[in-house]
């Protein structure tokens, strides 16, 4: 379900916020995220129903092997690897097999099945393996149910395009959301609009610009190929700006508050400065997942060079 559709803008949005407050006011909290988990259901399996059984079967094992290393920390260390490296397996096979055959004589020869691939894999892989890694570092908070857990993984605002969640950080909001109030309303209706607006006018109409370019790419003159590359430039910020902007305002609206992904990279002023901008929640976990486990910047510049290049690898 595309989150700028008709559908998803005057029907799905509207009926899952009132449902939500509703069930929590009548209800309770429990019956609140079961409605959250329904939604999210809908929402991720609108496409290829099948693909939740990946994403079920994902979901059981590494909340089990994540309650597992956390029972157990000094002896989870093999654990957090295998586990994560079964994760990153799923992800290669349905989203970089295809094209490492491209690169051999092998190409065509296989394509992993685009109905059983789970929306937004790789977020949903990117959260699954902070979540190993807090309960490796007693960091994943001791009451985060299966429930929970579920409702992390497929909640609809993050599912497409992050921001990458740490479960610890998401689950308490989920039980206790803030009170509903019209300001915090106002605040995530006026958020989401101003997303909508920078995919729906702004990013797509610079898109028809760098598509018109690139199709004539042999035939453009400088001006004409520095215009398509302005032009792409900020077709994918504003694109990637928005549906930020659109995710916060979504989770705002339901009394919860998302971490902030997207701060101007544009007007960063190094390279380094621009990466602490631009997807911030990936730049969070690469650093806390990869770079820090590796050594970080404590054994020497040559082991530091070493570890920023295998992140960015």
């Amino acid at each position: 379900m595309n989150v700028q559709s008709h559908l998803f803008v005057l029907g799905y949005l509207p009926a899952v916020l009132v449902l939500w407050r509703l069930s929590r006011r009548w209800l309770g909290g429990t019956a609140a995220r079961l409605v959250l988990l329904a939604a999210g259901t809908v929402f991720c399996g609108w496409a290829s129903p099948a693909a939740l059984l990946v994403l079920a079967a994902e979901g059981a094992v590494s909340f089990l092997l994540g309650r597992r290393i956390a029972r157990d920390p000094a002896k989870g260390r093999p654990l957090l690897w295998a586990a994560s490296g079964l994760l990153l397996a799923v992800l290669a096979f349905f989203k970089y097999i295809g094209f490492a055959l491209s690169l051999t004589p092998l190409e065509g020869l296989f394509a992993p099945p685009d109905w059983l691939a789970p929306l937004g894999l790789s977020f949903v892989t990117f959260q699954q393996i902070f979540w190993l890694r807090d309960c490796y570092d007693g960091e994943a908070g001791a009451d985060v149910s299966p429930l929970d857990y579920a409702c992390c993984l497929t909640f609809f605002a993050t599912a497409t395009c992050g921001p990458i969640t740490r479960v610890g950080e998401l689950a308490p909001q989920l039980r206790e959301p803030e009170p509903f109030s019209w300001d915090s309303l106002a605040a995530g209706l006026y958020c989401f609009a101003l997303g909508l607006t920078k995919k729906v006018l702004i990013a797509a109409s610079f898109a028809n610009g760098a598509d018109f370019g690139f199709g004539k790419a042999g035939a453009l003159s400088p001006t004409d190929s520095a215009l398509t590359i302005l032009c792409y430039t900020l077709q994918i910020y504003f694109d990637f700006s928005g549906y930020c902007d659109m995710a916060s305002g979504m989770a705002r609206m339901m009394g919860i508050r998302l971490p902030v992904n997207f701060n101007s990279p544009y007007q960063a002023l190094s390279v380094r400065d621009f990466w602490g901008r631009w997807h911030i929640t990936l730049s969070r976990f690469f650093r806390q997942c990869v770079y820090i486990p590796l050594g970080g910047n404590r054994r020497g510049a040559a082991a530091t060079c070493r570890n920023i290049m295998i992140v960015f690898l």
